[in-house]
Formats: C-alpha cells, sequence, structure tokens
C-alpha cells in the first residue's frame, strides 16, 4: 500500500525549533498518557511513530475500553434503565472514538509530521491555530457544563416537589409509597458525575480551570521577571 512505502521515508526538513516543542508539550502529555500520539520529537526532530508504538496504542486503548465496560456492568442493577441507556450508548461512542482516533493516527502519520512542520514557519497563524482550538474546547466545556447543571437542577426540583407532597397528608397511601420510594433511590443513587474520578463536573470546573490557568501564568510570569533581571 501506498502509505506503508510512504511510511519508511523520513521527512527532509523535520527539523522541530525548542519554542514550537514548548507550546506543543501540553499537547503531547496528554496524548501520550492516552497513547495516542501522533509523532515523536528526539533531538529536536520529529518522526512518525512506529508501528510498535501503533500496537501498543491499539491494546492500551482496548484495555482503557474494558475497563470502562466492566465499571458500567457494576452499575446495572443499581442503575434505571434510562441511566444504564445512556451509559452504554457512551461506551459504544468510546469505542468508536478510540478506534477512529488509532486508524487516523496510523494512516495519517506522515500528514501529523508535515503539519507540525508548516505550522512552525507561520507563528501568528499557529498562535491563531491553537488560540482557536483553546476557544473551542473552553465552549464545549462550557455547553457540557451548562447541560450537566440542568440534569443537577431538574433533579433537585424533582427531590423538592417530593418533600412538598409528603408534607401534606393524603389518604392515598400507595402514592405516598411512590414519593417516598422516589426520595429513597434518589439519596441512595443519585451522584454528580465526575471526570475519571479526578473531580466532580459542576458549574463550577470553568471557574476552577480559569484558577488554575491564572496560578501558573502568575508563576511562570514571575519565574520570567526573575530571569530577564
Amino acid at each position: 500500500m501506498k502509505f506503508l512505502r510512504n511510511r519508511k521515508k523520513y521527512l527532509e526538513s523535520n527539523y522541530i525549533d525548542k519554542n514550537v516543542q514548548d507550546n506543543l508539550l501540553p499537547l503531547n502529555v496528554m496524548e501520550s498518557i492516552f497513547c495516542l500520539s501522533k509523532y515523536r520529537i528526539r533531538n529536536n526532530f520529529i518522526h512518525p511513530r512506529s508501528y510498535t508504538y501503533f500496537l501498543v496504542s491499539l491494546l492500551s486503548n482496548t484495555m482503557f475500553v474494558l475497563i470502562h465496560l466492566l465499571h458500567v456492568l457494576e452499575n446495572f442493577y443499581t442503575s434505571s434503565k434510562c441511566m444504564y441507556a445512556t451509559l452504554i450508548c457512551h461506551s459504544i461512542l468510546s469505542i468508536m472514538a478510540f478506534i477512529c482516533f488509532c486508524i487516523i493516527n496510523i494512516f495519517q502519520s506522515n500528514n501529523n509530521v508535515k503539519l507540525i512542520i508548516r505550522i512552525q514557519f507561520f507563528t501568528f497563524t499557529a498562535r491563531l491555530f491553537i488560540f482557536g482550538w483553546s476557544l473551542k474546547s473552553i465552549m464545549l466545556l462550557c455547553l457540557f457544563v451548562k447541560t450537566v447543571e440542568e440534569v443537577y437542577l431538574m433533579v433537585h426540583k424533582v427531590e423538592t416537589t417530593v418533600i412538598l407532597s409528603l408534607s401534606y397528608r393524603t389518604e392515598d397511601f400507595g402514592y405516598m409509597i411512590l414519593l417516598k420510594n422516589v426520595r429513597r433511590v434518589n439519596r441512595a443513587v443519585f451522584r454528580k458525575m465526575s471526570a475519571c474520578g479526578l473531580m466532580v463536573v459542576d458549574g463550577a470546573v470553568p471557574l476552577r480551570i480559569f484558577i488554575q490557568v491564572a496560578n501558573y501564568t502568575i508563576v511562570l510570569l514571575q519565574f520570567s521577571i526573575t530571569l530577564n533581571k
């Protein structure tokens, strides 16, 4: 196949400037953690990843997906049918995403390297691209958090309605049992979403991210001012 023949040819001008490497470092670290790195930079030269790495990437991502599926199956008996269907759909989409990433990394490995090489020659365009990418990620995060908060608010309204309904006396014994069961299930099963157990996903996530960015920016500015003196 054509991409197999081109895969063995290194690019002639594959030198990467140090400043570009520093800008790409956070993205490279996150991709390396999940074994989804598209290239490797060694001695200031960028090269496509080997097929051994792609094989390890496929196996590791398969392991991540299986662990996620096991977590979903553990919550089978404690989740409602709607929540369980949502988890199944999420798992299927996750599997498809990981498979697509692996396939794209294999077939577009040389193009990924060419893209990074071209970006370094257009500093303004690269900064604009990074800014646009970051802005898009922030907007998607805010939209996701807004949706999650609406779910939390709806659950809180249901809890409030149940409490108010229980405060009124009624002769419908079955209705009272239903309200008590709803409240008990809500307290026992419902919990806020978490980002792989690292943090709770709620409306304060963008604020916490901005606080961390501001703290690290101040620290970097202090180092820069100290080195320039």
